[in-house]
């Protein structure tokens, strides 16, 4: 409960996410039994996901990069008017997910360590395909434009040090990109920014002459202002 509610509390700092929650709570568990440190990563990560996809589905932008999925379908229902539905699902998947996670986990620990330590650089290559694959086949409106965005992150995260030479890629000169485009940045300038773009094509803003009445000592004196309006 105590992990939960931490890492709830923590998602709405920016640059603060389950990644690094998890980082800084590693070095106090490392004396702690592997039943419990599970079940306290299990809970910051079902906490920091649910708390990222509240601003995913009331405003269209993700908290964190899990989050990510649920604009398909949680903003649509909140714009249809189903707010607390949303909510409600995203809380009930981000509990019962993490729950089972866990529990998955802890059961087949012990069958799939073997398989864990023999992962070599061509099996992380398959499960890099895999995750750029199904990038591409789940958006259903245009899958160009989703392998587009998917060779645009390929090349994003080109942008760094290399992590077996330790030379720097694409960082012209600039040492605030040696470490790679930041994530929060990142998610900001794509779905932050766009999505006060589409507000702002939806909403205008319009000056509009209005009458005032104000009662002074003399009497009643109209006043014509200007009021801000759609």
């Amino acid at each position: 409960m105590l992990g939960t509610l931490v890492a709830m509390a923590t998602s709405f700092l920016p640059g603060i996410g389950g990644a690094s929650l998890a980082t800084l709570l590693l070095v106090a568990t490392v004396h702690w039994d592997p039943v419990s440190v599970l079940l306290l990563f299990g809970a910051l990560t079902g906490g920091a996901t649910f708390m990222g996809s509240i601003t995913a589905i009331l405003f269209n932008i993700p908290g964190n990069a899990p989050s990510a999925a649920t604009l398909l379908d949680g903003h649509p229902m909140s714009r249809a008017g189903l707010p607390r539905t949303a909510i409600a699902a995203a809380a009930t998947a981000s509990a019962v997910g993490s729950v089972f996670g866990v529990l998955v986990l802890i059961a087949l620990m012990p069958i799939i360590r073997p398989f864990i330590l023999q992962f070599g650089p061509f099996e992380y290559v398959l499960l890099g395909v895999w995750g750029l694959s199904t990038i591409i086949a789940v958006p259903s409106a245009s899958r160009l434009k989703a392998l587009a965005m998917a060779l645009l992150g390929l090349l994003v995260g080109l942008v760094g040090t290399d992590p077996t030479y330790g030379q720097p890629r694409w960082t012209f000169g600039s040492i605030a990109l040696f470490d790679g485009v930041d994530m929060v940045a990142l998610l900001l300038g794509f779905f932050t920014v766009s999505e006060i773009i589409s507000w702002r094509k939806r909403f205008s803003l319009k000056k509009r002459l209005a009458w005032k009445t104000r009662t002074t000592r003399s009497g009643p004196v109209c006043l014509l202002s200007f009021v801000i309006g759609d």
